[in-house]
């Protein structure tokens, strides 16, 4: 009868120097670490003869007692388990311990899926995905930007929602949204295109009594693709207006 710590084991023999071996199996985190394994010869075993071996590299045997083999375990750089077995022969018997050992945990992998992106120059709701690998327990995404005009920020389903506020001015603008997870951090740039302008080259125009043809220029910043400028008049006078590069003529 062996002690093992929180259990006793039973150990059948056949006669003189027959070697018992408690344990059958060991698991390691993944960080290694020392380990032991009780053993016992019957009656007059000669502990000279005993031959404790392992079949692997990461599985180092320091010391064998009379009762008692100790060893220790390297760390294991991957993320797979992996198994070694520790030998124990004694004349012609011999026994194995299995020696299992966790894979590492793999580092947590956290960014943005793009570097930039591009948002309508109005008010509007957007999303930024972003990729999230192997998470840490009870770490959360913390999200900031430096303009006040992008704000309001949720993060759920793989992506941080916001809010960006129109812009009303005809000057394209950017701001940078910095998402925070443990110690990893990633940035993505937001570009707002500037507001749409409309200017006319002149205020007002003067004509003779006898009428004639006329003409005034404009100028538009920030054209939307598709749109098209609309005149119209409040006087039966004026006649034949019509729009074309950059003029309106009537």
């Amino acid at each position: 009868l062996l002690d093992n710590g929180d259990e006793s084991v039973v150990v059948e023999h056949s006669g003189v120097g027959d070697l018992l071996v408690v344990d059958h199996k060991q698991v390691f985190g993944s960080d290694g670490g020392d380990g032991t394994i009780l053993y016992a010869l019957r009656d007059d075993g000669d502990v000279s003869k005993l031959r404790v071996k392992s079949d692997a590299e990461w599985v180092v045997i320091d010391y064998i007692n009379e009762d008692i083999v100790e060893f220790h375990l390297l760390s294991n750089p991957h993320v797979d388990m992996r198994s070694s077995t520790i030998t124990f022969s004694y004349g012609k018997q011999s026994f194995n311990v299995v020696v299992e050992q966790l894979g590492m945990t793999p580092d947590p992998i956290f960014k943005f899926s793009i570097a930039t992106t591009e948002v309508a120059n109005f008010a509007t709701l957007c999303v930024a995905p972003f990729i999230l690998q192997n998470p840490i327990d009870g770490a959360t995404i913390e999200v900031s930007s430096d303009k006040t005009w992008v704000h309001s920020f949720v993060v759920r389903d793989g992506q941080i929602e916001y809010n960006v506020d129109a812009n009303t001015s005809t000057n394209e603008r950017s701001a940078t949204i910095t998402a925070k997870y443990g110690t990893l951090e990633s940035s993505i740039t937001v570009i707002q295109g500037g507001a749409v302008g409309f200017t006319l080259k002149q205020s007002s125009v003067e004509s003779a009594a006898s009428g004639g043809s006329y003409s005034v220029g404009y100028t538009i910043t920030n054209g939307v693709a598709g749109a098209s400028i609309s005149v119209s008049d409040n006087a039966s006078w004026i006649t034949n207006v019509a729009t074309s590069n950059n003029t309106v003529t009537f």
